[in-house]
């Protein structure tokens, strides 16, 4: 898999996140959202963040597509 620093490995998802490269897809799909709407990818390549609408954001180890951590969106309005 390209490292996250050449830009060249991106993850999109509806109903679930996929790793691709733009000249060949890499990996199965990355199973436990729906509607991601946002991702981040630390500095080192090591972790992605991913955004969805169903007001979560996971914490994903990038070798092993586990997710890490699991943290839910509070709105104060209820």
């Amino acid at each position: 898999m390209p490292s996250a620093q050449q830009g060249s490995t991106h993850l999109r998802g509806r109903p679930m996140a996929r790793a691709f490269s733009l000249e060949d897809l890499v990996g199965d799909p990355w199973d436990g959202h729906t509607d991601i709407y946002a991702i981040a990818v630390n500095p080192v390549g090591t972790l992605v963040a991913s955004a969805s609408d169903d007001k979560h954001v996971r914490l994903w180890r990038l070798w092993d597509r586990r997710t890490i951590a699991i943290f839910k969106h509070f709105d104060p309005s209820g």
